[in-house]
């Protein structure tokens, strides 16, 4: 919301089991999704108010090569009032107007 201050630190876990499409279709198991791009970068001036650069550049990795939609983006969302703007900036700059849900 418009008064968020930052991050509130909270114990949890999860977990995703990544698994070769060959290895999963040939035991026969649901395929939920499959990864087909991958990025990474490092956006290391400040952790709460990064210049938004780095997001745009691992987005375009990830995207770079893959020809289906992209239907799903599993933002950062550092729920600070600067951290969240750029981060939508770069979200944007990418995706312009159509960005994925």
């Amino acid at each position: 919301d418009a008064h968020r201050d930052g991050f509130v630190i909270a114990g949890g876990g999860g977990m995703v089991v990544v698994e070769e499409l060959e290895h999963a279709l040939a035991r026969g198991a649901h395929i939920y999704a499959e990864i087909v791009g991958y990025g990474a970068t490092s956006d290391g001036a400040d952790m709460v108010a990064p210049s938004g650069e780095g997001a745009v550049r691992c987005m375009k990795m990830a995207m770079h090569g893959v020809d289906t939609p992209i239907d799903y983006l599993n933002s950062h969302g550092t729920s600070t009032p600067v951290g969240d703007v750029k981060e939508l900036a770069a979200i944007r700059e990418v995706f312009g107007d159509k960005s994925p849900a």
